[in-house]
């Protein structure tokens, strides 16, 4: 099967990378970014992967792409609207006119803005409150309106609060894994009551697994909840990670002028479990130790970032 996928980045992107190369041996990978430095020879040099270098704003390289492909993976993204509108655009107008079997829609928990009353459903209103969410809401109504005007295999996924290997150091989890290992202070907001929402990455990776495997017609037109149910106090994150690097406790400091924001994003997944048979299965402990060690065999790999 020869899988697509446009835009992502390095986070997520990598980590579905890695899980198609080792639950799908058969499978041949084209990835379209705009931006490929810093990809590990691993990747480059494996011959299921080619990469190309362009964005989805360039029609011929789209039809190129996907003119015998069967799966498409949209993770694309801009810097403004307009871009963002054209590359979606373009994705789709050049879909609809290959035999593309699935279309996997990527957006993001953004859409809901600062709804109250969690956990948001599929069926909750759309309120995006920044550019990221604004854009995603977008795209979702694109491939709503290709969906259902040229039957486009498309389902909708809204990812929530992703952790994991290979996510830039600016991210709460690591940031805090990285001070840590830096034996520098680990400052939370207020008094670290603050709860976040967490889905490592490697659980998305699955929930992607589960859509290749099922009948598609099922998932036509669908938008799905990809996140985890549970919230953990960034005190308790904090705790754990010092207590898996076998730091001192003494290194969390509370910042009262740095008050973070306490809206919090919880979904439902029951759509999830209904149509994907998907709940994500990695506990916070055992996502951390994972990340945890990531981020010290690839210390080179971060310093080189700050």
């Amino acid at each position: 099967m020869r899988i697509v996928i446009i835009g992502g980045g390095h986070f997520p992107l990598i980590n579905i990378i890695f899980s198609i190369l080792e639950k799908n041996p058969s499978d041949q990978i084209f990835v379209l970014d705009n931006n490929l430095n810093n990809l590990s020879s691993e990747l480059k040099d494996n011959h299921r992967i080619i990469f190309w270098q362009g964005t989805a704003n360039d029609q011929t390289l789209l039809k190129n792409l996907l003119s015998n492909a069967q799966v498409l993976i949209n993770m694309t993204g801009a810097e403004t609207v307009e871009n963002y509108i054209s590359a979606v655009s373009n994705i789709f107008n050049c879909a609809k006119d290959s035999n593309i079997e699935q279309i996997i829609n990527i957006s993001s928990s953004k859409v809901y803005g600062n709804l109250d009353n969690p956990p948001f459903t599929e069926e909750s209103p759309t309120k995006p409150t920044d550019l990221k969410g604004v854009m995603d809401t977008l795209g979702e109504q694109l491939a709503y309106y290709y969906s259902n005007k040229y039957s486009l295999p498309i389902v909708m996924l809204r990812i929530f609060n992703l952790y994991g290997p290979y996510q830039p150091i600016n991210s709460t989890i690591p940031f805090l894994i990285t001070t840590a290992l830096k034996n520098k202070p680990l400052q939370l907001w207020e008094n670290g009551e603050h709860a976040e929402n967490l889905l490592f990455v490697e659980d998305l990776a699955e929930a992607i697994q589960k859509i290749l495997k099922v009948k598609f017609d099922s998932l036509r037109g669908e938008v799905v909840n990809i996140g985890n149910i549970g919230i953990i106090p960034i005190d308790r994150i904090a705790n754990i990670i010092l207590s898996k690097l076998n730091k001192p406790q003494s290194l969390i400091t509370y910042e009262n002028n740095n008050k973070k924001d306490s809206f919090l994003s919880v979904p439902s997944i029951m759509k999830a479990k209904i149509l994907l048979s998907w709940t994500p299965k990695i506990k916070i402990e055992e996502g951390l130790e994972k990340t945890i060690n990531w981020y010290i065999q690839k210390r080179d790999w971060w310093d080189s970032k700050e």
